[in-house]
């Protein structure tokens, strides 16, 4: 994850793609550089190595490459 880690239930829209419209989550720190992406609704083809991006709105809060997908 790039920066600084998002505050403990952070929302956000998510976009694990380019063309990914986004689908809302729960963002939660998990150490050093890492956090934990919970989405409200399934993402399909979600692997590990994706970029995945944090929005508010226009607003870009972080990102950084997915480790592990648990679906």
């Amino acid at each position: 994850m790039s920066g600084r880690a998002p505050a403990a239930g952070t929302r956000a829209r998510v976009r694990v793609r380019h063309r990914h419209p986004g689908v809302e989550a729960r963002i939660e720190p998990a150490g050093e550089g890492e956090a934990l992406i919970h989405f409200d609704a399934p993402v399909s083809a979600v692997a590990p190595g994706q970029a995945a991006v944090f929005y508010q709105g226009e607003v870009v809060l972080g990102g950084g490459y997915l480790a592990v997908s648990e679906n």
